[in-house]
């Protein structure tokens, strides 16, 4: 039986949805002032991996009368510094997002968009309050391998099946995907093939964990790795991954 990793911080294997409360401070912004309309987070990853890659930033939408470039604005947060990452194209209006690894899980933060002219804060807007918290998260999520020579293996033919241990919250939604690998180690190639269409499992929002896929014989000597992400409206999500465990012949 295989444990798999679970990860709950803003690195490659995390999250979804975080808590947020926006409170806007009673003293309002002067006219043409950047005015923050939501302050929530966003899954934006990429790169090389078998795994769902999840990476955790909190994003600021504001508004402007008179609005500028995005290049000229920034984010601020009390206690941590600036930044002037632009959200992804596909959002709307203006918005930046804040690296969460910077920040701390279950600490509020007071964020506030700074509008510049060069290096010089021209405009400032009223501050809004913003906590991160996590999903109800089962604490541990089991796989039916063997170890067999050193090696974590599924038989060819049979099942494979995915326990877990404790309880995830009511109305998490699930993300499951189970990519192929020809090796141990997981390569551009793997990444094309599954991207493609190769992959053993995608399974995205089902309202149930995943609990068995099926393994077939033509993937005898490939590797599988499996991870799992469940996720809830408003909480950062939760990530377990496996190590890549290989399928081999069923023992006759």
């Amino acid at each position: 039986m295989k444990i798999a990793t679970r990860a709950r911080s803003a690195a490659l294997v995390v999250a979804t949805l975080a808590a947020a409360t926006l409170a806007v401070a009673p003293h309002a912004e002067a006219a043409d002032a950047p005015v923050i309309s939501d302050v929530t987070t966003i899954n934006w990853a990429s790169g090389l991996t078998p795994y769902v890659p999840l990476y955790t930033y909190v994003q600021v939408s504001f508004t402007d009368s008179t609005p500028s470039p995005l290049a000229d604005y920034r984010v601020s947060v009390a206690g941590i510094g600036s930044f002037s990452i632009a959200a992804p194209a596909s959002t709307p209006g203006l918005a930046l997002v804040v690296d969460s690894a910077d920040l701390k899980f279950g600490q509020s933060y007071s964020y506030t968009v700074e509008e510049l002219s060069g290096i010089q804060v021209v405009s400032t807007s009223a501050p809004a309050t913003f906590t991160l918290d996590y999903v109800q998260a089962a604490t541990e999520y089991n796989s039916s391998s063997v170890l067999v020579k050193g090696t974590y293996s599924y038989y060819a033919g049979k099942p494979a099946r995915l326990t877990t241990v404790g309880e995830w919250a009511p109305g998490t939604t699930f993300t499951t995907q189970v990519w192929v690998s020809k090796t141990k180690t997981f390569t551009q190639a793997d990444y094309d093939a599954n991207i493609a269409g190769g992959a053993l499992v995608a399974r995205y929002e089902s309202s149930t964990p995943l609990t068995s896929f099926k393994l077939p014989k033509a993937l005898i000597g490939k590797y599988v790795w499996v991870s799992v992400v469940g996720s809830l409206e408003d909480k950062a999500g939760v990530t377990f991954t496996l190590p890549p465990e290989r399928i081999i012949k069923k023992k006759r």
